[in-house]
């Protein structure tokens, strides 16, 4: 047995993970180890294993290795809507001609749980140009009085750098 797998199964068993009352009832146990044995296998330098592990992690996660350009042969049109969905990047729609990222930013609570949505006038959803690679961003918010509040304005200038698009309302600008 590699040093690696034994570190895995090692690590995995010190989570409790290979256990019937854990994640999955311990199958995300056999699924990780299989992962693991077929990459130990593989044989990777430093290197080698470094990239495998960014492309595995940003194809597993469905992200695009390319920026997407908008061309008509990206899109697909969601069943029974007008919306079009990007087939390189799931996260992103088009809809009256108009291109957007849902998953621009995502909302942060306290607890470290995050949403989508519409907070104080920001949307999640982020309108976009081509060439484009999605980016989402994770913003912090408290809840007052019976909603979401935006904990630090602040955070939103990396997003508005990204998303030039992006507009504060009139009282934060």
């Amino acid at each position: 047995m590699s040093d690696l797998v034994r570190y895995a199964e090692m690590q995995l068993k010190l989570a409790g993970l290979d256990q019937p009352d854990s994640d999955y009832g311990g199958a995300l146990y056999d699924a990780v180890m299989e992962l693991i044995r077929v990459f130990d296998s593989q044989g990777h330098s430093g290197f080698s294993a470094m990239r495998t592990i960014q492309l595995f992690s940003h194809l597993a996660n469905f992200q695009p290795l390319v920026p997407l350009n908008g061309s008509d042969d990206e899109w697909k049109e969601i069943s029974g809507s007008k919306v079009l969905q990007n087939q390189l990047d799931y996260s992103v729609f088009k809809e009256n001609g108009i291109p957007y990222h849902s998953d621009a930013i995502v909302w942060r609570r306290p607890d470290g749980a995050g949403f989508l949505g519409t907070v104080e006038g920001i949307s999640s959803s982020q309108r976009i140009d081509f060439p484009f690679i999605p980016k989402t961003f994770y913003i912090d918010v408290i809840y007052e009085n019976g909603e979401y509040k935006i904990k630090d304005w602040s955070q939103l200038k990396e997003v508005q750098k990204y998303y030039p698009l992006l507009e504060f309302p009139e009282e934060v600008k």
